[in-house]
Parts: structure tokens; sequence; C-alpha cells
């Protein structure tokens, strides 16, 4: 069994991308010994990541306790990072952007 996740990064329903995932969906379900795990990042709990990440990561270490969105920070970090390590190949959607691709994309790369 080939556990893939499908990173989706694109929430135009008429999209470009979302026609290419949409279709790569379609076809994959067809291939026997696919496992498919499909990871939206407008549709997680995606907060950005920044000086936030790193105070939760110190108060932590400290055991402080963290705020709520702390919190949040350190659960979806957690939640990529175990979808990441799941699987054996990693497929991205995802458009580009004013020539860039979306932030929340981004912030699920780092």
């Amino acid at each position: 069994m080939t556990n893939v996740l499908v990173v989706r990064a694109n929430n135009r329903p008429d999209g470009i991308s979302t026609k290419m995932f949409e279709t790569y969906i379609e076809e994959a379900k067809k291939v026997e010994g696919i496992n498919l795990k499909i990871y939206d990042v407008f549709e997680e709990d995606m907060p950005y990541f920044g000086q936030q990440l790193f105070d939760a990561f110190a108060k932590t270490e400290e055991g402080k306790e963290l705020t709520e969105y702390e919190s949040r920070l350190l659960a979806a970090k957690q939640k990529a990072m175990d979808l990441v390590t799941e699987v054996d190949v990693i497929v991205f959607a995802f458009p580009l952007w004013n020539l860039t691709i979306p932030e929340t994309l981004h912030t699920f790369y780092d």
C-alpha cells in the first residue's frame, strides 16, 4: 500500500489547479494499492507560523501555560508534521498567485 498525501491549496472553485486536483483525485482512486489522504490548507486550522510559534516552543520548554492561539499553532504544526511522516508520497496542488504560492501553503511548508 502506498500512502499518498495530497495537499490542496486553492479555494477557488473553478480554478485551473482546482480542476487539476479533482482530476488527480479521480484518477488516483482508480489505482489499486493507493491510500489517499487530503489536506486542504484552506479548510484546516492553519494559523500563520511566526514569532508566536517560537514563543510557544519556549513556553512549552519552560512549562508555562500556553494561550489558546499558541495551542492552536502547536496543534497545527504537529498535525502537518504527522501527516508528512505517515506518507510515502506528497502531491501538491496549488495555483500561482502573483507569481507566488498561497500564504497558507507557505505556512504548511514551514
